[in-house]
């Protein structure tokens, strides 16, 4: 921990409760040896915690903070302090650098029946050795116990002037706050662990330290918030971007604080709705300002909704959210999800709802419920959709297979069926040469055939129910004839079939038929309350 190596206790090599005159003393020592370039003697710094390198700023430095008793004592919590022959032989240990030696000597002293005044101080030297060496739970442990004893004034009398004033629990919480700074800022999960701890542990001062550690969390938040307002106001462009910063820069500062208070307490509630509503405030401004992608502002609504506790933050939010989200359902074609909706393309259905019925009758109310639709996407459902794909081609195999079976006195009926089956091979392949029309560059993306291919394809398709027709005109049997017809015809229409699926562009696959409305948010909403697309009679 630096504030025990750079302690400046350490670095006038002295322990702590050093007087005055022997501060001024050691510092003019020290200096004359470094003008001199020349070893310090051994002394008190104890090379062993980690190498140390003198400057005479460093000297000047340490000798300026030992001067008001509230800093003395700051660095008397974080340095060595002699009470009696045990801590003597512990500092020679240390002296010669062996820190395990050291630590065994004040293990010892303190595996004793309690804290007393032969062994507080090992209590106070031990838990600086735990610091130094990881073992922050015992170390903070120990020292809490030592700050709660009874021969705390004896520690205080040595470092500080008598008219110096400070309670056992203002000692305790400095002590924590230095430990916290230094040992949590940078890793969350031994913040965790540190809170847990101090809530575990019984001391005087427990309840104002969390306390006091929590309103930092909340002044960071309070800080963090009036950035996003400020954000918000000069560049409503950016407010989205503002309300996700702010969630970055407090998710983890929130967490802390609910760790510290817990839910139910009012502090955190309060902080907690601010900031929730100022990220809905985020979110309004982006909306109505600008073009944002709704996910996104959704996304952020209900992170805000997670995080306030009070009921009217709570009922804002979600009404916000309601709103927000029933607008989504129109901000993107229903069909693709992709493509911003054309007015003129909207496909509407009336939907019913029975109001009442007596002995005179059925009585209902009706709306228009319009699903917001793009331009490709309604070209999609003409194309797959018209019935002249197949009736044109159908009706013209029809009299095709009259001018060839009457003339030629052949057996009508399965000529007949035959090109009724090749009219709707060529009917499907027709559907397909429309859809080929709906978005050029994507066929061209997805390699898929061009108009002549899908012609040629059809022509081959044709080829099964060709040959099967010419294999029957040579056969004596009816029952041949039939039968080599319909294998012809068979194929030939599941061969127009699967030239549908392959041809047809990847990104018109995945877009959702015309009548498959029943789970679009404002109609399903409407159909779970009772509303249905058949009129009452």
């Amino acid at each position: 921990m630096n504030i025990i190596k750079n302690n400046p206790y350490r670095i006038l090599g002295l322990l702590a409760g050093a007087s005055a005159r022997e501060i001024t003393r050691q510092s003019s020592w020290l200096k004359q040896y470094i003008e001199a370039a020349s070893d310090t003697p051994v002394d008190y710094s104890f090379p062993s915690i980690t190498p140390l390198r003198r400057t005479i700023e460093d000297i000047d430095a340490a000798t300026n903070t030992l001067v008001l008793d509230d800093d003395k004592m700051l660095a008397a919590l974080f340095w060595f302090w002699g009470n009696n022959e045990t801590d003597k032989k512990a500092f020679e240990m240390l002296k010669a650098e062996d820190n395990v030696a050291a630590e065994k000597i004040w293990a010892v002293s303190v595996q004793q029946a309690g804290i007393c005044p032969q062994n507080c101080s090992s209590f106070h030297n031990l838990s600086l050795l735990y610091l130094l060496s990881g073992k922050t739970k015992e170390a903070i442990r120990l020292q809490l116990l030592f700050l709660e004893s009874h021969f705390l004034e004896n520690f205080k009398e040595s470092i500080t002037d008598v008219t110096y004033q400070i309670s056992p629990k203002e000692l305790q919480i400095k002590f924590l706050n230095a430990v916290y700074e230094e040992c949590t800022q940078s890793d969350r999960f031994l913040f965790t662990q540190f809170v847990e701890f101090i809530k575990e542990q019984n001391f005087v001062a427990k309840e104002d330290f969390l306390k006091k550690l929590a309103q930092k969390g909340i002044a960071k938040i309070d800080t963090e918030i009036q950035i996003a307002q400020n954000q918000c106001q000069t560049d409503k462009n950016n407010a989205l971007k503002a309300g996700n910063q702010l969630k970055l820069n407090t998710a983890n500062v929130l967490d802390d604080i609910k760790s510290l208070l817990g839910k139910k307490d009012v502090e955190y509630a309060m902080i907690a709705d601010r900031l929730a509503e100022e990220m809905l405030n985020c979110c309004i401004s982006s909306f109505n300002e600008t073009s944002p992608d709704v996910n996104d502002v959704i996304t952020l609504i209900k992170y805000s909704l997670s995080i306030a506790v009070g009921t009217k933050a709570t009922e804002r939010i979600k009404e916000n959210l309601e709103i927000i989200t029933a607008h989504k359902a129109y901000a993107l074609c229903w069909y693709c999800g992709e493509n911003t909706p054309d007015k003129a393309c909207t496909y509407e259905r009336k939907l019913f709802h029975v109001t009442s019925r007596d002995y005179t009758g059925t009585y209902y109310e009706w709306v228009n419920a319009p699903v917001p639709r793009c331009k490709r996407c309604k070209k999609y459902h003409s194309a797959i959709n018209n019935a002249n794909n197949f009736i044109l081609p159908i009706i013209l195999c029809f009299i095709l297979s009259l001018f060839i079976g009457l003339p030629a006195g052949s057996d009508i009926t399965f000529l007949i069926i035959g090109f009724l089956l090749i009219g709707c091979t060529i009917g499907l392949t027709t559907r397909i040469a429309k859809l080929s029309k709906i978005d050029s560059a994507e066929i061209k993306e997805n390699n898929s055939s061009s108009k002549g291919s899908i012609i040629f394809l059809s022509v081959v398709i044709c080829i099964p129910f060709i040959i099967g027709l010419l294999i029957s005109m040579y056969r004596n049997t009816a029952d041949n004839r039939w039968l080599a017809t319909f294998i012809g015809s068979f194929i030939s229409v599941l061969l127009a079939i699967i030239l549908n699926i392959v041809e047809t562009p990847k990104g018109l696959r995945k877009i959702k038929r015309k009548n498959n409305i029943h789970n679009f948010p404002p109609i399903r909403e409407r159909i779970d309350k009772g509303w249905t697309f058949r009129q009452p009679s």
